[in-house]
């Protein structure tokens, strides 16, 4: 019973992470989605430890059976999610986003100064990025263009 409590504590705290997420989307200005990302920075803390004290319980209790399309799944997506919002930054000059990572490569786009991007994988000064402007774009940068979110 407890441990059921405590799993619906736990999706609670991810359907508002959920919609945190989706209202992030909305949001116009950079100021109000920095206001919004640190917010969610501070709530991911409370998330890990909720999971962790929710599984530790199930292994202690043994009475618990998680199938592979129950809670467990749903948790991973929300963590996946808040990784991708801790890996965001923004850029600090016009950049070229280029189709691979050398500036010998077709430019897909330019981004402005103080736009959030977010990185996929860094790798030789280059940072591959998905960036949203009208629609997901996903490309390569340069490094020294992207500061940590304040």
């Amino acid at each position: 019973m407890i441990l059921n409590e405590i799993l619906i504590s736990v999706r609670e705290k991810n359907n508002y992470i959920e919609d945190q997420i989706f209202d992030l989307k909305k949001i116009t200005t950079v100021n109000s989605k920095v206001k919004l990302i640190k917010e969610l920075k501070n709530k991911k803390r409370s998330l890990y430890f909720t999971l962790f004290g929710v599984l530790t319980i199930g292994f202690i209790l043994g009475s618990i059976s998680f199938t592979k399309d129950e809670p467990v799944v749903v948790l991973n997506k929300k963590i996946i999610a808040v990784k991708e919002i801790l890996a965001q930054k923004v850029t600090t000059k016009f950049t070229n986003l280029r189709s691979k990572n050398s500036p010998k490569f077709k430019i897909l786009t330019t981004i402005a100064p103080s736009q959030i991007v977010t990185v996929i994988e860094t790798k030789g000064g280059w940072a591959k990025i998905s960036y949203l402007n009208g629609s997901k774009t996903v490309g390569h940068l340069w490094t020294k263009y992207l500061s940590e979110l304040k």
